[in-house]
């Protein structure tokens, strides 16, 4: 059956933050969030990049419970968080209050942020994007790139393509259509491309890959998963880094990023 968009009018400032303010007192929800699912994928994914080095200074646009900070605090980055959830951040200052390199969460929900131009190194927007009002994105996309340091990079992440109306539910007492986990929009490669490059992003890379696939460098398999064909792609991989470290070139352009 053919469904009908959700009517994203519905969806207002007040109504965002009390959808987030809800969630992120769900801790059983935890394990849905992307960033708990690929968060260690997301950190090797910016290391191998070369766009994370030890004491780059990072943003986590939209840090939720913060588990792509727990991975970026052990690659030696620095980071701050951001979010439009005073819960959330309350139970992500209180996880990581004293570790070295933890420079706080904080509380923005609208831009402008409170740093300064160019305060970073990298900035990530792990499933952002797409839960932004429509009046509202244009403006985080201009904050972003005015908090980017010269020469530093923004990692966005987003469903590639997704079909909203396959995540859409009724509530049975206003009879409102919503997309489950409070998605307003969908892109493709050349729509986030064009978003991106509308606001001065040269877009080095946009492209739907599958980020859990970086997971495999820390997390190895279980015995019962050494097949000949684990075997060849692990041999594979390492004769492509060996040739990627002899003759390197620029991401994403390495044979072991092709072959991922």
């Amino acid at each position: 059956m053919n469904r009908k968009p959700a009517d994203n009018s519905k969806w207002d400032p007040k109504t965002v933050q009390d959808f987030w303010d809800y969630t992120s007192k769900r801790t059983d929800l935890y394990q849905s969030y992307f960033s708990y699912q690929t968060g260690r994928g997301i950190a090797n994914f910016l290391v191998f990049t070369r766009r994370l080095q030890a004491e780059a200074v990072v943003l986590d646009y939209g840090c939720g419970p913060g588990f792509l900070i727990e991975h970026l605090l052990t690659k030696g980055a620095r980071v701050i968080g951001i979010d439009i959830s005073q819960e959330v951040l309350a139970f992500v200052n209180e996880k990581f209050n004293g570790l070295e390199n933890w420079l706080g969460a904080f509380r923005v929900p609208y831009p402008p942020t409170p740093f300064s131009d160019a305060a970073f190194d990298v900035i990530v927007g792990v499933e952002l994007l797409e839960h932004l009002l429509e009046s509202i994105l244009p403006d985080v996309v201009e904050e972003i790139y005015r908090l980017l340091k010269p020469g530093g990079v923004a990692l966005f992440s987003t469903p590639n393509d997704e079909d909203l109306a396959k995540s859409q539910v009724l509530c049975p007492f206003c009879q409102t259509e919503f997309h489950k986990v409070q998605h307003l929009r969908s892109f493709t490669e050349k729509s986030m491309r064009q978003l991106l490059e509308s606001h001065g992003f040269r877009v080095v890379f946009c492209q739907g890959i599958n980020l859990s696939e970086f997971q495999r460098e820390v997390v190895l398999p279980g015995w019962r998963d050494w097949s000949l064909r684990v075997l060849y792609r692990r041999m594979k991989r390492k004769v492509d880094t060996l040739l990627d470290h002899i003759r390197p070139s620029p991401f994403p352009n390495q044979r072991v990023f092709r072959a991922t």
